[in-house]
């Protein structure tokens, strides 16, 4: 492995001299430069490749060049005549100026052109030809993104351009999957692609993109037209050691009125299909007009999201299907269905400080934990457009999950050594449904209006068994020869939520929005503990305060205008709701209503400084209220070493949260700078106090007076340094809060810092390598101490060896250290792979090598209210796979 890092430090010098930079500016007669001229290199002889370049906005352009080549070099740009030059391999000059002469002449008639540029910048969308940027051996759209400037693609295949994170995903204008971008970017074939387009303040209604105000980003892909109107996409099995196997299967066909797509995967080596980002998309389903980040969702799919090699045995099972239709020329229908069945064995060893005023006090706990993830998903959505003016929206989505757990758990303590075995299942189920009305009368005056419903049953059973007893003092056991605790709950919740919103555009420079709604839950939660003897009698905890029956309702009534204008080039909008908020529960011990109308204003500011840079203020005083699972007023047990009890006396949380983000993106070859600080402080917070004996200990929200304050700063830069891409970024937080641990209140303080260096090959047609160091600190400050270091070295190799071949590689070195005990544990991960895919043949083969360093476990470390944790993970031992693939 040390040989790989040695061939990714020294690949930049071997190269360098093969390569020259030649750079200039474009202008016109006067000297002004034209910004945005596309320049094109074309290699003279017989492979003849073309390079393209945009100049930016100072008309300066630069190019990375065969330096044993000739060249000719042009620049175009409209109203200008075009000009070229030839570049010689002899040709010590590595700069040229371009001086464009204007067309004076009138043309007699209408002429229309074709003008290939690799990158065309549009007031909110940026368009890529991939053909400009594909080298050839890409296999999927991920390998293509990864060549776009500014274009991010993680591990987990989350997409980002300029920084801000991709919110759909879109196939010829339709959502792929829901909008998620996994199942996009691993499936999709690179050889199917035309163009990329990124789109900023996007909006699925047309008509609303003017006035909605939307931040969130879209991709768009474009398929080739020779790849419409029949099915393609690829086909690919494999085997290796240890009878480890996996079968894929990515089919697709589109036409202007239809499409399918159908994937399916089958594998034991840790491979998932879809991420986080999709999970939350899928596990949604309501409208994006309606605000439910307060409201818990119990469908449970965060299992499903992420490559699960952190484990020591893995078996996955996945199907879908994603259809669009146009059956008549007003109305789609579109939809996806969704089958998953995950199995999984963990193994972790943990050890934990608990932070506490009692002194120190240490546990080690020894896991291994068999997982049996079920899931399937439907989701339906009718779109009717009557006319231009006018669009509705019917979706519906059924959801159902079933999570099955069995852990074998050994607690050790300086007190005792006890053994857990904890057994869980739940049973989830959802239907979601929105009705939403789009109507533009003119240009002035548009109206929406939006019903959702969501209906949600969750029914988890845990059981708890040891063979001495635990929580003594606790809970109200009764001895016996094996202690066996077993824990029923129900939870159901309705929610209907319904908006009237008129937009109002007064002209073009002021809007005013106006809102009428109403949102309303019900949650009927229902818990019992008791202990199962051994003679075959009950020990109900009912008596001893256990068991909730709790009625939820909380109803938000409200009314707001937004108001919209712009001064010069920054465009502000300033809003103020009012909301009266009723909260009520029932249960066992009483009746509670809780009714107030409460004032919620925000303010966003955008400043265009020029095309492509600019920054946002955003301001935000609001309220929270308390969750059913907060609020019950008798006692719940969370875990083998834990008691939980609500209040019922609880009111709403309020907070201020505001944020500053500043973006620029410049076009091929130039910089890319983000930056952002977000402020949140909570002026009232719900906290829980706790109440510690050993690591046994017992909690209970409170409202107080303490204010509670968040601050969270990134910012990253980026530039090209000769042939590379230079780079760093930094990660900032701190978090001060006051809590209550036995009965002494203490002022916290969580930090954690993150600074990364990196630098990446910047040609396309180079191998594609990149380094990337981040050095992290994690500390803890409050009545105790902690903290940690961590150091991590990430390299990828991505590289075209010959006409058919090309090889990839990834590693990842992390260390942890723990600056209070001075202990430390490392780990090395290395994954690799072959491909050979023949240019004029379907058939393609990869060997694969995940984790051929052989190392079996990860070390991570964590932070939260009471306790740091570090935690060593087992994981799956080395993996050879040789796999076959055949291109429809």
């Amino acid at each position: 492995m040390y040989r790989l890092l040695n061939l990714l430090l020294l690949f930049p010098l071997v190269t360098f001299s093969q390569f020259r930079i030649i750079t200039g500016i474009v202008s016109d007669e006067s000297g002004a430069p034209l910004g945005r001229a596309n320049v094109m290199a074309k290699a003279l002889g017989e492979d003849g490749n073309v390079k393209f370049a945009m100049a930016n906005a100072q008309g300066q352009y630069n190019f990375t060049l065969d330096a044993s080549k000739a060249y000719l070099l042009s620049v175009s740009y409209i109203g200008y005549h075009p000009d070229s030059t030839k570049l010689d391999p002899s040709n010590s000059n590595l700069r040229h100026d371009f001086k464009l002469r204007t067309k004076n002449e009138q043309l007699r008639e209408i002429i229309i052109e074709h003008e290939y540029r690799p990158v065309i910048i549009k007031k909110d969308t940026i368009v890529f030809n991939v053909e400009a940027f594909a080298a050839g051996n890409e296999r999927k759209l991920k390998d293509v993104l990864g060549k776009l400037p500014g274009v991010e693609v993680d591990r987990d295949g989350r997409v980002t351009f300029n920084g801000q994170p991709i919110r759909h995903m879109l196939v010829e204008g339709k959502k792929f999957f829901g909008g998620g971008s996994k199942l996009a970017v691993e499936n999709i074939p690179a050889d199917a692609l035309d163009q990329i387009e990124v789109i900023d303040h996007f909006n699925e209604v047309g008509f609303l993109k003017e006035v909605s105000g939307t931040d969130e980003m879209a991709m768009n892909v474009k398929l080739k037209e020779d790849r419409k109107r029949l099915v393609f996409g690829d086909l690919e099995a494999g085997g290796g050691n240890g009878g480890h196997h996996l079968g894929h299967a990515a089919l697709f066909y589109y036409t202007p009125a239809h499409n399918v797509s159908v994937i399916g995967d089958i594998n034991d080596i840790g491979k998932s299909v879809f991420t986080f980002d999709d999970m939350m998309r899928f596990q949604g389903g309501v409208s994006a007009f309606v605000n439910t980040n307060s409201r818990p969702s119990f469908t449970n799919l965060n299992t499903f999201t992420s490559d699960n090699r952190d484990v020591v045995e893995n078996r996955s099972r996945f199907a879908a299907l994603n259809f669009s239709s146009d059956v008549v020329e007003k109305l789609n229908v579109s939809g996806f269905a969704i089958f998953s069945r995950l199995l999984t064995d963990r193994r972790a060893d943990t050890y934990i400080e608990y932070l506490t005023n009692q002194g120190v006090t240490n546990e080690e706990r020894f896991a291994e934990q068999g997982n049996d993830d079920l899931m399937g998903l439907a989701n339906a959505k009718l779109d009717y457009s009557p006319s231009n003016t006018e669009k509705w929206y019917y979706n519906a989505q059924w959801q159902s999950s079933g999570n099955s757990l069995s852990n074998l758990l050994n607690s050790v303590t300086n007190l005792q050594n006890s053994y857990f075995n904890t057994l869980s299942d739940a049973d989830n189920h959802s239907l979601k449904q929105y009705i939403e009305w789009h109507k533009a009368y003119n240009v002035q005056h548009t109206t929406t209006f939006v019903v959702n419903h969501v209906y949600e049953k969750n029914t988890p059973l845990n059981t708890w068994i040891n063979d001495q007893a635990f929580l003594v003092g606790f809970i109200p056991l009764e001895t016996d020869d094996q202690y066996r605790i077993e824990q029923l709950g129900r939870q159901r919740s309705n929610s209907v939520d319904a908006l009237f919103k008129h937009y109002w555009v007064i002209n073009s420079r002021h809007q005013l929005h106006s809102n009428i709604g109403n949102n309303f839950a019900r949650v009927d939660l229902l818990t019992s503990e008791r202990q199962l003897l051994s003679d075959g009698s009950v020990n109900s905890f009912a008596e001893a305060g256990f068991g909730n029956d709790v009625l939820y309702r909380l109803n938000d009534a409200f009314v707001g205008l937004d108001y919209k204008f712009i001064t010069g080039p920054v465009s502000n909008t300033a809003s103020l709701y009012g909301h009266w908020y009723a909260l009520s529960t029932a249960q066992t011990d009483g009746n509670h209503r809780l009714s107030r109308f409460l004032p919620e204003p925000t303010w966003k500011s955008e400043y265009e400084i020029r095309e492509n840079e600019r920054i946002v203020f955003d301001y935000q005083y609001a309220n929270s209220f308390p969750r059913v699972g907060q609020l019950n007023s008798r006692f719940t047990l969370t875990s083998y070493n834990a008691v939980a009890r609500g209040n019922a006396l609880l009111a709403n949380e309020r907070y201020h949260r505001s944020a500053l983000r500043y973006t620029r993106f410049t076009g091929i070859g130039g910089p890319i700078a983000n930056a952002s600080i977000t402020f949140n402080r909570k002026v009232r917070a719900i906290r829980n106090e706790l109440q510690f004996e050993g690591i046994n200990h017992y909690s209970m929200p409170v409202l107080t007076d303490n204010p509670e304050t968040n601050w969270m700063a990134y910012g990253s830069y980026s530039n090209r340094v000769a042939f590379f891409r230079v780079g760093g970024n930094v990660r900032l937080s701190w978090f001060d809060y006051s809590q209550t641990v036995n009965d002494i209140l203490a002022n916290n303080r969580r930090t954690s810092h993150q600074y990364t260096v990196n630098m990446r090959t910047e040609p396309s047609d180079w191998p594609r390598a990149s380094v990337a160091y981040t050095k992290g600190f994690n500390r803890f400050r409050g009545n105790t101490s902690s903290r940690f270091t961590t150091d991590q070295l990430d390299a990828s190799l991505d590289w075209r060896l010959l006409r058919d071949w090309s090889a990839m590689a990834e590693y990842t070195y992390f260390r942890n250290r723990n600056t209070r005990t001075g202990l430390s544990d490392s780990y090395h991960v290395a994954n690799a792979a072959l491909d050979y895919q023949p240019e004029h043949t379907p058939w393609g083969f990869r060997l694969t090598a995940n984790n051929f360093l052989d190392n079996r476990t990860k070390v991570s470390n964590s932070i939260s209210d009471f306790l740091a944790s570090e935690q060593v993970t087992y994981i799956m031992p080395r993996v050879w796979l040789l796999s076959v693939r055949y291109k429809l």
